[in-house]
């Protein structure tokens, strides 16, 4: 009796260690496609930013200048919507690239 609780020790261990060779995997899987998108993205997202925020800032000048009571935009407003783009950037593309390592590769060749 004893001898078949070791060996359903042993088994149970040798699946513990299994699972936890398959979720390193995911995870390194996952890391080396989140630093590869986000890398092509960020630029993109950065080369977007520096267009966009001049005119931006100039469309709301030129809108601001003719009210009576006018106000200055502060780099604040643009620093705080530039970081919050960022970090959804980076948010979408972890959450992508974790569902991506997740999936069952067979689904997605089956697919084609």
């Amino acid at each position: 009796m004893e001898m078949l609780n070791l060996k359903n020790g042993n088994r149970k261990s040798e699946i513990i260690i299994i699972i936890q060779t398959m979720i390193k995997n995911y995870l390194k899987i996952a890391w080396r496609n989140l630093l590869m998108l986000s890398k092509h993205f960020l630029k993109l997202v950065l080369i977007s930013v520096l267009i966009a925020f001049p005119l931006a800032w100039w469309a709301m000048n030129q809108w601001l200048q003719s009210f009576a009571y006018r106000s200055n935009i502060g780099t604040e407003v643009f620093m705080i919507a530039g970081a919050s783009i960022l970090l959804i950037t980076l948010f979408t593309i972890s959450f992508k690239t974790i569902k991506a390592a997740i999936a069952n590769p067979v689904n997605s060749l089956g697919a084609e």
